[in-house]
């Protein structure tokens, strides 16, 4: 049985039609083998400065830190020296940065931190530590500082807050069960602090006696304790200008006052409502004085 063939038209329309395709097809064919080769390239670069022992850690260094020890930080976040001395080391490009920070920030004297590469082989960790500026009383002595945060406990017998006055009349259940609310009271606490060491005798002034201790209570107030007689200083309740204004009575008395006779002084109550420009004083071995 005869069949009839395409002619020579048909056939020269679908060789046409077929390099048509060819031609559209080879744009995606080599975006493909591009791709491949991207990926290949990528892969194999990821392997090399993941394997190389060019980029594994060898050194670290430690910014801003002076309470806590550059030691205990690397520790912190495992890239101690006897880690960085294992070969072959930590890859640089495989520390979780953000995470490292988190993690040091959680220690009690960190405050903030941030940790950077710097290629080929260095980590740079710098933190900005609390600074206290009080220590408080809850059944035991703790750091706080000027946001009234209690952020460690105070090591006594490493130094910890020696220079700094004891805030006490805080009960810790008190704090336990409102803490925002007990923050708001060291507050208040710390400003009277900053409030009493206006007149510092940087002005040519006499100074205050140097402050020990201040107590703070909702009946009494604030009252302050002098650091070497332990002598009350009570000024009661009130806005910083009224307990401003209350110190410089005080300053007003206290400077009328021999020196002999100044070590005598118990209580200094300088939180009459009734006389704001008034001060009386109670001495040790006297009912008592009016100046």
């Amino acid at each position: 049985m005869w069949r009839r063939l395409p002619d020579r038209e048909a056939l020269s329309e679908a060789w046409r039609a077929a390099v048509r395709g060819l031609r559209q097809g080879l744009p995606l064919v080599f975006a493909v083998l591009g791709l491949v080769v991207v990926l290949t390239a990528v892969g194999v670069g990821y392997h090399f400065v993941a394997s190389s022992p060019r980029f594994a850690v060898s050194r670290v260094e430690v910014l801003g830190n002076q309470r806590v020890p550059a030691s205990a930080l690397q520790s912190r976040v495992g890239l101690s020296a006897a880690v960085l001395g294992d070969a072959p080391g930590r890859n640089i490009f495989a520390l979780d940065l953000g995470q490292m920070a988190e993690t040091l920030e959680a220690e009690p004297w960190i405050e903030a931190a941030t940790v950077r590469r710097r290629l080929p082989d260095a980590v740079v960790i710098e933190v900005e530590e609390n600074q206290p500026v009080a220590l408080v009383e809850l059944d035991g002595l703790y750091l706080v500082d000027e946001r009234g945060r209690v952020f460690a406990r105070g090591q006594v017998e490493r130094g910890d807050g020696a220079e700094l006055p004891v805030i006490t009349g805080i009960a810790r259940d008190d704090y336990n069960a409102e803490p925002a609310r007990t923050e708001a009271r060291i507050r208040r606490a710390i400003e009277a602090v900053e409030l009493y060491r206006e007149r510092d005798g940087g002005d040519g002034a006499e100074a205050r006696p140097r402050l020990g201790e201040i107590h703070i209570d909702n009946h009494s107030g604030i009252t302050f304790f002098t650091f070497d007689t332990a002598m009350a200083v009570r000024i009661g309740h009130g806005s910083a200008d009224v307990l401003r204004a209350r110190l410089r009575a005080f300053d007003v008395a206290w400077r009328s006052l021999p020196r002999e006779e100044r070590a005598q002084v118990d209580v200094v109550y300088a939180d009459l409502h009734e006389r704001p420009d008034r001060v009386t004083m109670r001495f040790a071995d006297a009912a008592g004085m009016s100046r």
